[in-house]
């Protein structure tokens, strides 16, 4: 019984030591294998470097608490232990060293030394590549400069295939470098070492090449790919050779942009953008036929046409001067395509009438304008207005404002410069406080120097005229104005109001002269003083040559009442005299024997052959005394 109960008592536990013993030896298996799987893996991924030391560095010597010693390592293979410890040295920093990124590693700084002799070369192109498809252009720039300048230049299709990018793309990521940088120049030399590597160039990668350079306006870059793509027998599509007109265009060169033009309708329909060009060089060129065989072209092709073609058109036949075929082509087109007639392409005809001065035809076309329904703008009224003008028709001038008038247009700037050329000596009241009235109604639109480009031409048509009201209206509207005026405004004031006897008007003329508020062109760096005699020297000759010796002596006489009713204060800031009561008194005399002897120099000059100046000579002393002047 008691062998029995023992028995019975240890068959339990040699079962549960067997089980232990099975699950201990099956982890071990476990643990041997992963260890196993472990160290194939690590010496598969290494594609430098022995064997025997990546199973070191595998190895947990640290987990079991021994350390490699140096006779244990010397135990590898030498030469693949030198060559992993110059590359890895210390062994426990190799797995950070991977994450590393490449840029970093290709700056060199920390990470110098960790490249190979075999992987410079095509990492330094992968580092290019990265610089360029990060946007960081001169960086990249810089970097295939240094790579240009080696040895290793020569292979670089061979290295560009141990790398994930084509010839094509890298080139490409260095066209676009170059334009992004601003360096377009390099793009040529980028296309040379193409050429030199034998790295195959495609059509679409030209294009792409230009495409990029025209999208920086670089045309002349852009042109220079063409030369190469088509010395290398390329064929352009009719996309690219409508671009090359342009860029043609841009540059100015018209040969080539023809060239580009005539090649493109030879093989396609050219765009409406490629015959927009071709017109617009032709009308550069005022070349009249080719413009017109232009459009029958288009009209051959049933391209659309508007009114930017037809405009285009005629204003090629305005500038040739080909003023009656334009106007024959306008009047077919207005027939066949009236919808896109507009009034531009009438006033460009109407340009051309103004310029032959043919006055009759401008208002007949202007009638026409009515009929077929075409509403006349302010520069149709204008031009018609500037053919009349220059046609001598005065009255039909008159005539076309008051239609401009009626049509509800208001008369501008251009208004006032054409109809101031009408203006003779006949214009009535009327027709000068019309002037006067288009002038004040277009101020306001007017710069500084339109606005003193007006009433200087308002001046010279009422010098013109001798009309005294209109002058002295013009002189105080450019008071009004703060028009700076000049030592020839007021020769030209003086004169015509001396030769109307105007002794009041003309001391008007000199007291604003004499203003220390005015601004005068001569005076800001010379003496005041210099300014008065060149004004009354440059009156005196102009009134000797026709003899006027009345507005000889009514400019002197004008000359001396202002200075002699002039506040001292004045004369001192005029003259520039910082000087004492004495020292003015004796200068203002010096001024007014300054112009008399100015006024008799001008008389002597012509006594000859002017007994009136003769006798202007001999009664000088009387006439031209020199009183005392008031201080």
């Amino acid at each position: 019984m008691s062998l029995q109960t023992d028995m019975a008592t240890s068959l339990p536990t040699t079962g549960v030591f067997s089980e232990a013993f099975q699950a201990f030896a099956m982890e071990l298996g476990i643990f041997c294998i992963t260890i196993a799987v472990a160290v194939a893996l690590k010496v598969s991924s290494f594609n430098s470097g022995g064997c025997a030391a990546s199973l070191l560095q595998l190895w947990p010597w640290r987990a079991l608490g021994r350390p490699a010693s140096a006779n244990k390592l010397r135990a590898c293979s030498t030469n693949t232990c030198q060559q992993s410890t110059a590359k890895n040295a210390p062994l426990q920093r190799l797995e950070p060293m991977a994450t590393i990124p490449r840029t970093a590693q290709a700056a060199g700084g920390r990470t110098t030394g960790i490249k190979s002799i075999a992987q410079g070369p095509a990492r330094s192109l992968e580092t290019i590549m990265e610089r360029a498809n990060s946007k960081n252009a001169m960086e990249a720039l810089t970097l295939y400069a240094a790579f240009r300048s080696s040895s290793h230049q020569l292979n670089i299709q061979a290295l560009l295939r141990s790398t994930r990018h084509s010839g094509l793309d890298f080139f490409s990521a260095m066209v676009q470098s170059a334009v992004r940088a601003g360096e377009p120049q390099m793009v040529e030399q980028y296309l040379y070492d193409m050429a030199r590597a034998k790295i195959e160039r495609t059509l679409s990668f030209y294009e792409s090449v230009m495409k990029v350079l025209a999208g920086k306006k670089h045309y002349r870059q852009a042109l220079a790919v063409y030369t190469r793509l088509d010395s290398e027998g390329f064929k352009a599509s009719p996309v690219t050779l409508s671009c090359l007109i342009n860029f043609a265009a841009e540059l100015g060169d018209l040969d080539s942009a023809i060239g580009f033009f005539e090649q493109l309708a030879a093989t396609s329909t050219p765009s409406i953008r490629a015959y927009m060009v071709a017109l617009r060089v032709y009308s550069k060129r005022q070349n009249w036929p080719k413009s017109l065989e232009v459009f029958r072209n288009m009209q051959a092709r049933n391209v659309a046409i508007d009114s930017l073609v037809i405009n285009s058109v005629l204003a090629t036949g305005a500038s040739a001067g080909k003023t009656e075929a334009s106007e024959a082509f306008l009047h077919e087109m207005a027939k066949t395509n009236a919808e896109i007639v507009d009034v531009i392409a009438y006033n460009t005809v109407l340009k051309g009438f103004a310029h032959q001065k043919n006055a009759c035809k401008a208002l007949e076309m202007l009638d026409l304008m009515s009929e077929r329904g075409v509403k006349p703008n302010c520069i149709t009224f204008n031009t018609v207005m500037d053919a009349a003008v220059r046609g001598s028709q005065t009255e039909d001038a008159w005539n076309v404002l008051e239609r401009m008038s009626g049509c509800g247009l208001r008369p501008d700037k251009y208004t006032c410069t054409i109809l101031m050329k009408n203006l003779h000596e006949d214009a009535t009241p009327k027709q000068l406080s019309k002037v006067l009235e288009i002038i004040q109604s277009a101020l306001p639109h007017c710069d500084s120097a339109l606005c003193s480009s007006l009433f200087r031409a308002m001046v010279q048509v009422a010098a013109r005229l001798n009309n005294t009201a209109l002058l002295m209206h013009a002189f105080r509207q450019m008071q009004v104005q703060h028009v700076m005026l000049t030592t020839a405004d007021y020769e030209l004031m003086l004169q015509t109001l001396s030769q109307q006897g105007c002794t009041t008007h003309c001391s008007t003329i000199w007291r604003d002269v004499f203003s220390p508020d005015r601004t005068h062109s001569i005076g800001q760096h010379e003496p005041h003083t210099a300014m008065v005699v060149v004004i009354f020297t440059s009156v005196m000759e102009e009134l000797a040559k026709r003899e006027e010796i009345e507005g000889m002596i009514c400019v002197f006489e004008s000359l001396r009442a202002v200075v002699a009713v002039s506040e001292p204060e004045n004369l001192k800031e005029f003259l520039g005299s910082p000087g004492s009561q004495k020292s003015l008194e004796r200068k203002v005399p010096h001024i007014l024997q300054q112009c008399r002897a100015a006024l008799i120099q001008a008389a002597s000059r012509r006594q000859h052959s002017s007994p009136a100046l003769k006798r202007l000579l001999e009664l000088a002393p009387e006439h031209l005394s020199l009183e005392t002047v008031k201080s």
